[in-house]
């Protein structure tokens, strides 16, 4: 990609890093009402804002190579 890379500012209070921190620990089984892909990704989410707001300088391909995540391409 050329040019400036996107980055974000994520600024947390203690109670949002402390619900964050919750969701990203949820139990990935079915021991929630919740069905499992929804708690996966709940957590995953939780865990990238952390990220994020640890690490202001990380861009959109750096988190998605930390997490592995991928982008599909468009048709």
């Amino acid at each position: 990609m050329i040019g400036r890379q996107k980055t974000y500012s994520v600024q947390l209070t203690e109670d949002e890093k402390r619900l964050l921190q919750q969701q990203a620990s949820l139990p990935k089984g079915g021991a929630s009402l919740t069905p499992a892909k929804q708690v996966k990704a709940l957590a995953l989410r939780a865990k990238i804002i952390l990220t994020v707001a640890e690490n202001p300088d990380w861009t959109d391909a750096l988190i998605r190579t930390n997490y592995r995540l991928f982008t599909r391409p468009r048709a």
